[in-house]
């Protein structure tokens, strides 16, 4: 292989390593897009509080077949329950606010 043809092949590798590094730029901007629109379409639905409902009420059920807890436990667990839901959708809000800032 002479010179010239070493330098089309450097060069023509150097296209390939360009054109891939765009193409996962792309792939990661549109992650990014979906994940964020993923995201404040949870956040701003008024689905979003009827979901942690029932994710909170299946956990509740969860502890209730599986510790037996007394009447007084289950209040508590039920209280634990709301202080969770109002710390995931604060999570889910901040999460929203990144993705807005990072899109």
């Amino acid at each position: 292989m002479n010179i010239q043809n070493l330098m089309k092949h450097v060069a023509q590798h150097a296209e390939r390593q360009r054109q891939a590094q765009e193409s996962s730029k792309v792939m990661e901007t549109f992650r990014m897009m979906i994940m964020t629109t993923t995201i404040n379409d949870l956040v701003n639905q008024d689905a979003l509080d009827k979901t942690l409902q029932k994710s909170a009420d299946k956990t509740l059920q969860m502890f209730k077949s599986d510790c037996k807890p007394s009447d007084g436990e289950m209040e508590q667990l039920e209280a634990i329950a709301n202080l969770a839901k109002v710390e995931v959708k604060r999570i889910l809000s901040e999460s929203a606010k990144i993705m807005r800032v990072k899109s």
